[in-house]
């Protein structure tokens, strides 16, 4: 593992493994900085705007192997710098953090709520290579007229069956289906 690119590099994919190596190396820098800070918030913070732009990195990376946005991803951590250099600048207190009015609560609640839905899609979900595709189909299913989508579904089961089906000894379908595939048309 590439541990430069893994942290510095908005490019390529990776999966859940590097994803939660990465992020358990930004744990315990976490926990590292609050047991060295005490509880000065601003100290916290400081550290917290130079660990966004890996963290970013990680989460852009497997963003990409999710076909998650990198908007959405950059959304997050927009957020979360915004709230840090508020605490930098001291238009936020460790009061407010500690008991927080209820216009701020109104504004973490969401926060929270996305930042959870992050955490299961980057790092719990498997990737689907189908899920693009996926969308493509509903969106052409839903473009056909109903009264042709079932067209043909028979003709091409019987066909698919026929296909499965390997001819053995003393079995003629193999040379029914040869001399159906090479039959001229009338």
């Amino acid at each position: 593992m590439d541990w430069v690119h893994l942290f510095t590099s908005f490019e390529g994919r990776i999966t859940r493994q590097p994803f939660w190596i990465a992020w358990a190396a930004f744990i315990a820098i976490e926990i590292a900085i609050s047991l060295s800070g005490g509880d000065d918030a601003k100290w916290g913070s400081a550290f917290d705007l130079m660990l966004v732009y890996p963290q970013l990195a990680v989460c852009a990376k497997r963003g990409h192997d999710r076909n998650t946005s990198i908007w959405v991803v950059g959304l997050f951590f927009a957020i979360g710098a915004m709230l840090d250099v508020l605490l930098l600048g001291g238009w936020i207190t460790n009061a407010d953090v500690a008991n927080p009015p209820p216009l701020m609560l109104a504004f973490l609640i969401p926060y929270a709520v996305f930042a959870l839905a992050l955490i299961i899609d980057l790092g719990f979900r498997r990737v689907d290579h189908l899920q693009g595709l996926g969308m493509v189909l509903v969106v052409a299913v839903a473009e056909v007229q109903p009264e042709h989508v079932d067209t043909g579904i028979e003709e091409r089961a019987n066909h698919v069956d026929a296909r499965a089906r390997r001819p053995q000894r003393g079995d003629d379908l193999g040379m029914t289906l040869a001399v159906r595939a090479h039959r001229p048309l009338l």
